[in-house]
């Protein structure tokens, strides 16, 4: 018996690598995005929020054995901080560390990781959205403050 594990356990790998023989093998493209500004990123009672980052996108789209889009995953990563619009002086940094994934099969769309994060020295996290969302049918898991509704009080008097 001890001897059949190891034997069925290779067997399953020799199989499970037959699979892929015929399968395209994946692409993967690096977008660089730097300097990206997003405007009216949240609105304060006497200002506008926006907001500048570095970005980097992976992208990695997978294919059947009739080279066929089966699905794609999107590495974000990025960089940068939101600023009141009407003292540019006045910053928060932020980043962003998240997995989009796309089955071109099932039609489903997910998202996970650090969508967004922002902290202040001496007052904490301002910001944040993390966790994970499913798209069709829409679920929601983890800590998504814009959705909660923290997130603009604290931000927006952090900026102030």
């Amino acid at each position: 018996m001890a001897r059949a594990v190891p034997l069925f356990a290779a067997a399953l790998v020799v199989l499970s690598l037959a699979g892929f023989a015929g399968a395209t093998s994946p692409t993967h493209t690096v977008i660089q995005l730097p300097g990206e500004t997003f405007v009216d990123f949240l609105t304060c009672p006497t200002f506008g929020v926006s907001g500048t980052f570095d970005s980097r996108l992976t992208l990695t789209t997978f294919y059947d054995n009739a080279g066929n889009v089966t699905g794609m995953t999107g590495r974000v990563h990025y960089t940068g901080y939101l600023f009141n619009t009407s003292d540019p002086s006045r910053r928060v940094p932020g980043d962003g560390n998240f997995t989009v994934f796309f089955d071109a099969q099932g039609n489903l769309i997910s998202q996970v990781g650090v969508d967004r994060h922002a902290t202040v020295p001496g007052v904490g996290i301002v910001d944040l959205d993390a966790g994970r969302i499913v798209f069709d049918p829409f679920t929601l898991n983890g800590f998504h403050d814009e959705i909660t509704g923290i997130a603009p009080a604290v931000l927006c008097a952090a900026l102030s």
